[in-house]
C-alpha cells in the first residue's frame, strides 16, 4: 500500500528559496525566480575584463582604447591592472673600432686590437685589457649578429684574408678572402653566432704580401648586437 504525499513531503522534496551570493543578484521563494550573474552584466564592450578588486569583489576594466597597449600590473589602479603601450625594446651590443696605426706582419694570423668604442651597452669590450676581444657578459647569452670591417693598406703584392675567431677557435665558413690590387683591399664579414656567458669572439687578419702591412685605421670596425636568446 503506497503513502499519501502530505504537503509537508512535497515541501520538504523540494527547493523552498534561493539565496543570492556574490555576483548574482536575485532570488526569492516563490513564483518566478530570477537569478542573475552580475559579472556578465559589468560587461558592457567586446574586450572588457571582469577583474578582482579584493576579496569577494570585483570591477569592470574596459578594454583598451589604443590597438597593440598590453595588460600589466598596476598597484596604483583600483583594479591592479592597467592598460599600457609597450615599452621600447633597448638596443644592447657594441662597436668598437681604431685610432693609430696597426701593423700586420706577414703570413701571420694576427688578431686585430680595438682601442676607442662608439657604444658599448652592458661592458663587452675593454679598450685596453684583451682589446681585440667581445666578451658576452652576464644574463646576456643568446644569439648575436657580428660584423667585421678591415681595410688594408696598399700594397699589390700576395692576398688578404679576414676571419672571425670564437674562444680562441676559427669559426667554420667565416673567411673571407681577397686578391689585392695597387688600390689596396677591403673586407667585410658577417654572421648570427649562438654564444654562451664568458664566450668571446675576436677579428683576425692574415697577408702574404711578403712583409708588413699597415691597416686604414678608420675603417676598422668591429660590432656585436644582441638579437634574443
Amino acid at each position: 500500500m503506497t503513502k499519501a504525499r502530505t504537503l509537508a513531503d512535497n515541501f520538504a522534496a523540494d527547493i523552498n528559496g534561493i539565496t543570492a551570493g556574490t555576483g548574482i543578484t536575485g532570488g526569492g521563494t516563490s513564483g518566478t525566480v530570477t537569478v542573475t550573474n552580475s559579472m556578465a552584466t559589468a560587461i558592457d564592450a567586446k574586450g572588457d575584463l571582469v577583474v578582482g578588486t579584493g576579496a569577494d569583489t570585483f570591477s569592470r576594466l574596459a578594454v583598451a582604447s589604443t590597438a597593440g597597449y598590453l595588460l600589466s600590473v598596476d598597484s596604483a589602479e583600483s583594479t591592479g591592472l592597467k592598460w599600457a603601450a609597450p615599452a621600447a625594446a633597448s638596443f644592447v651590443g657594441c662597436r668598437l673600432k681604431r685610432s693609430g696605426t696597426f701593423n700586420v706582419s706577414n703570413n701571420t694570423f694576427t688578431a686585430v686590437p680595438f682601442n676607442l668604442e662608439d657604444f658599448d651597452t652592458d661592458a663587452f669590450h675593454d679598450t685596453s685589457t684583451n682589446n681585440s676581444r667581445i666578451t658576452i657578459p652576464a644574463g646576456k647569452a643568446g644569439k648575436y649578429l657580428l660584423i667585421g670591417n678591415f681595410l688594408w693598406g696598399t700594397d699589390p703584392t700576395g692576398r688578404r684574408e679576414l676571419l672571425m675567431y670564437k674562444n680562441g677557435s676559427v669559426l667554420p665558413g667565416v673567411i673571407v678572402m681577397q686578391a689585392t690590387s695597387s688600390e689596396g683591399a677591403g673586407l667585410c664579414l658577417s654572421m648570427i653566432q649562438d654564444l654562451a656567458v664568458s664566450d668571446y669572439v675576436e677579428l683576425y687578419v692574415k697577408q702574404t704580401s711578403g712583409q708588413t702591412i699597415d691597416s686604414n685605421a678608420s675603417n676598422t670596425i668591429f660590432q656585436a648586437q644582441y638579437l634574443g636568446a
